[in-house]
């Protein structure tokens, strides 16, 4: 019992890890000029989501499954606190993070059911362009082909890695040449 405690403390700050280099890349103007991702707060929760996917997905796979609760345990903190500085009051917070749990995690399950599918399209253009007019096949090209390769290069790092709060992003500018 007490492993699992401490288990848990040592992969709060690989969860950290995590999440500010997936927060670096969503403040990254690139995915807004250039990729056409909405410039909204859904949208960066949107590109946020895509982001976390490939390290959630490694850890599930890997049966990490506390350090996947951390990343989302650390998530849902900052978005907590995100909310309250947005001056959300006590009573409406509760129900805007239950709103948002539930979103991200049927972005992850779509994600990964895109991924064994190997169908991730769809399900980009779903979840990334929901806001967009109309989004454009090239943008949803460009982001389905980041997607693949962050989970690629997550894929094939070594766990001890990942445990270890290892950032998978590159420059997130470098995102324009996976474009197809």
């Amino acid at each position: 019992m007490f492993r699992l405690f401490g288990k848990k403390k040592h992969y709060e700050q690989a969860a950290l890890a995590h999440y500010q280099a997936a927060m670096t890349c969503v403040s990254d103007p690139v995915f807004y000029s250039d990729f056409g991702v909405p410039d909204t707060m859904d949208g960066r929760f949107d590109l946020l989501a895509l982001h976390l996917f490939p390290v959630m997905h490694v850890c599930v796979v890997n049966n990490e499954k506390v350090l996947a609760q951390e990343i989302f345990d650390t998530t849902f903190h900052h978005f907590d606190q995100a909310l309250r500085q947005l001056g959300i009051g006590d009573m409406g917070v509760p129900k805007r993070m239950k709103r948002l749990m539930k979103a991200f995690n049927g972005r992850m399950h779509a994600y990964e059911a895109g991924w064994t599918g190997q169908d991730l399209a769809p399900v980009v253009a779903r979840n990334l362009y929901s806001m967009a007019e109309t989004p454009s096949p090239m943008h949803i090209n460009y982001m389905t082909s980041y997607l693949k390769n962050l989970v690629e290069q997550a894929e094939a790092m070594n766990i001890e890695m990942i445990r270890a709060g290892k950032s998978i992003y590159g420059a997130p500018a470098q995102a324009l040449q996976y474009g197809t």
